[in-house]
């Protein structure tokens, strides 16, 4: 099964080949044989299933296509290799940053907004929750909401 993120959203794509390793015949796909295959999606993905808002399912002639519609997190965090790129992400918010700066091996920005969090996922990786997890007991404070929204200040001003 192939899976994409895209914002709240995980999209699962199972083929022909897919549905009859699992039994599945493609007239007789139910609620049953999606909801089997959006927990696995969900399993692959690292999201929990408290998260799922909505289900959408569509059966084609020879696949399956299944959007799984997330509630958005309190606060979601980022990866970036360099602090150049994150530096750049902190700049490219329209208003102060609602998260902090972290390091484990490389930066993390973490936003409580959505907004906010769409604008960082367009310059780093977003965690699954287990690394959120991970970082959040082993990771560094390099800079808390207040340093964040100075830094964003100056940066803004010299942008």
């Amino acid at each position: 099964m192939r899976i994409q993120t895209i914002g709240a959203t995980l999209l699962a794509y199972a083929d022909q080949g897919e549905l009859r390793r699992r039994g599945f015949r493609e007239r007789s796909i139910g609620l049953r044989e999606v909801l089997l295959l959006a927990r696995e999606a969900l399993r692959q993905a690292g999201l929990p299933m408290e998260r799922l808002t909505e289900i959408e399912a569509f059966p084609r002639e020879r696949s399956l296509l299944i959007f799984l519609h997330m509630a958005p997190p309190e606060r979601e965090w980022f990866r970036f290799q360099d602090l150049p790129r994150a530096l750049d992400a902190v700049q490219a918010l329209m208003q102060a940053p609602t998260g902090t700066l972290a390091w484990q091996g490389c930066y993390y920005l973490s936003a409580a907004e959505p907004v906010q969090q769409a604008v960082l996922s367009e310059y780093g990786e977003p965690l699954n929750p287990e690394e959120e997890s991970r970082l959040e007991r082993n990771g560094t404070l390099v800079l808390d909401c207040g340093a964040l929204g100075k830094l964003w200040s100056v940066l803004k001003k010299n942008g």
